[in-house]
């Protein structure tokens, strides 16, 4: 299953619920619907890296639109780049609660070529719930919030948890093998002391 998964989702997704953002102007949903249709025609020829700049672009004008993430999605899968796929998928299906005819199938491939390359799925929550979570591995994927599940590599990777009016927070993850992680952070106020980082806990 390639590109050909995602013919039409654009109008598949658009039959589903929006998601709970800031309302984008009428100009800004027409031209990301423009973007989008240009998108699909790059997808079908198999121009994928262009197909997925035009629907980043497209989900950056309206955020509104789960369909924008689906295809980010799939158009990672179709460049083999599985860990994104799951990422925005992800999204998808959060936005709404369903998956899109065929997503899911997708989905479930890129989980299991994941493990298969010994990626390790890790899951970055804490207090407060809603953080902005900074991933250099992640940037240009928008904004990340927790509770977030992505998959890393073997390596050892930063990130930051942050949110106005608390004390960064910095931890450390160390991804062994493809056993699953549970990344936990605990911000403070910006007037109280803070504790060292976090530790990186296997679940």
């Amino acid at each position: 299953m390639r590109w050909g998964t995602a013919a039409g989702l654009v109008a598949l997704c658009s039959l589903l619920p929006g998601l709970a953002a800031a309302q984008p102007s009428d100009a800004d949903k027409i031209e990301a619907a423009r973007l989008a249709r240009e998108a699909e025609q790059h997808g079908n020829r198999n121009e994928l890296r262009e197909a997925l700049r035009k629907f980043k672009a497209a989900a950056v004008l309206d955020p509104t639109t789960p369909a924008y993430l689906c295809n980010i999605g799939l158009a990672y899968y179709g460049l083999s780049d599985f860990a994104r796929a799951h990422l925005n998928l992800s999204r998808c299906y959060q936005a709404t609660g369903k998956w899109p005819a065929g997503v899911q199938d997708v989905y479930n491939f890129v989980e299991d070529e994941l493990a298969r390359r010994d990626f390790a799925p890790v899951s970055i929550t804490g207090v407060p719930e809603d953080a902005k979570i900074s991933l250099k591995e992640y940037e240009g994927e928008g904004e990340l919030r927790a509770p977030l599940k992505v998959y890393l590599a073997p390596g050892n990777y930063i990130y930051e948890a942050s949110l106005p009016g608390y004390k960064p927070w910095l931890g450390e993850i160390r991804v062994l093998d493809r056993k699953s992680l549970n990344e936990q952070y605990r911000l403070l106020a910006a007037d109280a002391t803070a504790p060292a980082g976090g530790d990186t806990v296997g679940d």
